[in-house]
């Protein structure tokens, strides 16, 4: 979640990186980040996590940007259900 007038209803070019390595076990992991853009909701295509040795950064440029809070988030990691979200992510 973000200040409620982070780019709201003005859009400038961000980045979002994220930090993940796959579980324990190795699983297959991945997901898409959806994020509120001028257009409405919108997404950046899938992620595979390459795997658990070590952490890998992800980083996506978005120039369309428009953080209303319609959902009630302006963006999120979405791993189509339980199957592909056994991953970790550095904070």
């Amino acid at each position: 979640m973000v200040d409620p007038g982070f780019l709201s209803y003005t859009s400038e070019p961000i980045e979002i990186t994220v930090v993940v390595r796959r579980n324990a076990a190795n699983d297959n992991a991945g997901f898409k980040l959806v994020y509120e853009s001028t257009d409405g909701f919108k997404n950046l295509g899938w992620y595979t996590v390459p795997d658990n040795k070590q952490w890998h950064a992800k980083t996506w440029r978005i120039t369309d940007a428009e953080f209303v809070g319609m959902w009630g988030y302006n963006f999120a990691l979405e791993s189509d259900g339980n199957v592909y979200n056994k991953y970790y992510m550095r904070v």
